[in-house]
């Protein structure tokens, strides 16, 4: 079966033996499967002639996390009825929880055999070809599962993420559209209204991340506002009692601001919070723990606490997440444009003199670079970038690279040594993952920061330091999608991959911006950090 240049892997041979009974035994003391399940607790497995009763089996230890058990089950299934789809599809289902791609494309290969229409099947099919970086023929295999389902709302969200893969984001926004309408509609017979609407919320917020990254600034802000009816919204919504802020100036309101997201979007939408001031009558902001000394120097108007299980006590009169400011203030391009100018967080005056002093001592007077290379986010880890692929960015002289990546970093500076003999040195002092007004001292007496997109290019630029951060070819989407700037992040000087997996030319731009850099500056740089 073709898919556009992509054969459907299916397994033909299997054939009924002349003794069942004799090819279960020999099925159940496969080394994999005697790995981890225990055939001698079974139910009564004497074999049937009925494909249904081993599947039923299967999808019972499947249920239990029995991975093994079930793929043998569903193969037994299918040797006593080779045109037993449910057998085929729950071994494919063993496979893909156990990240065995190979046999679970052949598994699903195998139910597309007997029926070329099963979407559930080209569903499977789409995200295993996905996760082995086959963008292309996921894109196709998504598009036959909503030929299956066309009003399938979840079939057209999975084809929405396979466009985006793909750089197809004019179809995959009308997909995604799409979808949204079709979850509205009426919701499935196996679902609850509770699971429609978490569903529908969704596939909205993916929207307004699509239209953030757009620079479609109206629209994008009522999709994105659905992160709070989100299942899991951080901190819950229904947190605070008082009525949500709609921006409108109340000179006798006690404001309450609260941080929904990560550490690198407190940052990013603390840049908002001076306009608050003339609003209203008081502001706290209850944030992470981690920047609540950095948010009071930088703010003494308002009052920082930390973020603790329970909620700051008031009264309050209003309430606002912090990432609903960007809707609030930040609805169109001019309003970027007359926003107050220069960094917005103040780090400890004192502890940048010294770190400033201690820098550049080690470095002999050389302008001292900070450098970052990973994200701790999971799901996109296509964004970094080892230390051992910067090659010609750290083997540039006439300058000290200090890390600034936070986490657990020994292993990656030892590699980067051994590979290109090229040793960076880290502060031990700084932690950036505890230590966030330490951290922020420590980019300040910086002359520039060089990383990947992760918090420290948020830090950074909320400091007015010169951040280059490369970004992977579909970025996030505070990045946007095309040219060097951000919007966000004045200090800020984007450069982008172009081709998928191909950081090289990104590296040799870097590098070759980096020595003229270093060439246009002064020979005494013994003073404060440099500039963009």
């Amino acid at each position: 079966m073709g898919l556009f240049g992509w054969k459907v892997p299916i397994e033909r041979n299997i054939h009924p033996p002349r003794d069942i009974r004799a090819a279960w035994r020999r099925n159940i003391h496969d080394q994999e499967s005697m790995s981890k399940p225990n055939f001698q607790t079974a139910p009564d497995l004497t074999p049937k002639p009925d494909p249904n009763w081993w599947h039923a089996h299967a999808l019972r230890a499947y249920q239990k996390g029995l991975l093994g058990r079930a793929r043998w089950l569903g193969r037994i299934g299918q040797i006593v009825d080779p045109a037993h789809l449910p057998s085929a599809a729950i071994e494919g289902h063993g496979f893909f929880q156990t990240a065995q791609a190979k046999p679970a494309l052949a598994a699903f290969g195998r139910c597309l055999r007997l029926r070329p229409d099963h979407g559930g099947s080209w569903d499977m099919i789409a995200v295993l070809l996905h996760v082995q970086g086959d963008r292309a023929a996921a894109a196709a295999a998504a598009g036959r599962f909503i030929l299956t389902a066309p009003d399938d709302p979840a079939a057209g969200h999975k084809l929405f993420h396979m466009l985006r893969a793909e750089l197809r984001d004019p179809e995959a926004e009308k997909w995604l559209r799409r979808a949204y309408l079709a979850s509205r509609a009426a919701r499935t017979a196996i679902e609850t209204e509770a699971e429609r609407d978490e569903r529908a919320v969704s596939i909205g917020f993916d929207l307004g991340m699509l239209l953030l990254s757009k620079y479609r600034w109206d629209e994008a802000w009522r999709w994105y506002n659905l992160r709070l009816q989100r299942a899991t919204p951080k901190p819950d919504r229904t947190r605070y009692p008082q009525p949500f802020w709609t921006g409108a100036a109340d000179p006798s309101a006690h404001l309450l601001v609260w941080g929904d997201q990560n550490i690198g979007d407190e940052m990013q939408f603390a840049q908002i919070l001076p306009e608050l001031r003339p609003k209203v009558r008081r502001v706290t902001l209850e944030c992470d723990a981690r920047l609540a000394p950095l948010f009071q120097r930088s703010f003494p108007w308002l009052d920082a606490v930390p973020r603790g299980e329970s909620p700051p006590q008031g009264p309050f009169d209003l309430q606002c997440p912090s990432g609903h400011l960007g809707g609030l203030f930040r609805s169109d391009a001019r309003s970027f444009a007359t926003r107050p100018q220069g960094p917005w967080l103040r780090p400890d005056p004192d502890k940048v003199a010294r770190l400033r002093e201690r820098y550049l001592h080690a470095s002999g007077g050389r302008p001292v670079i900070g450098v970052a290379w990973k994200s701790k986010n999971i799901n996109f880890q296509g964004k970094n970038l080892p230390l051992p692929a910067w090659g010609s960015v750290l083997k540039t002289d006439g300058a000290m690279f200090l890390s600034v990546q936070y986490g657990d970093v020994g292993a990656d500076l030892a590699d980067v040594e051994t590979q290109l003999g090229v040793r960076i040195p880290r502060d031990a002092d700084i932690d950036p993952m505890v230590d966030l007004d330490g951290f922020a001292a420590q980019l300040a007496a910086l002359d520039l920061v060089i990383s990947t997109s992760n918090s420290t290019v948020h830090h950074a630029c909320a400091l007015g330091r010169p951040v280059w951060t490369m970004v992977h070819v579909r970025p996030d989407w505070r990045w946007g999608m095309r040219g060097e700037r951000s919007p966000w992040f004045p200090s800020l000087r984007l450069y982008r991959q172009v081709e998928r997996d191909n950081w090289t030319p990104v590296v040799q731009r870097v590098a070759g911006d980096l020595r003229a850099w270093i060439d246009a500056r002064p020979a005494d740089r013994s003073g404060s950090p440099g500039s963009n």
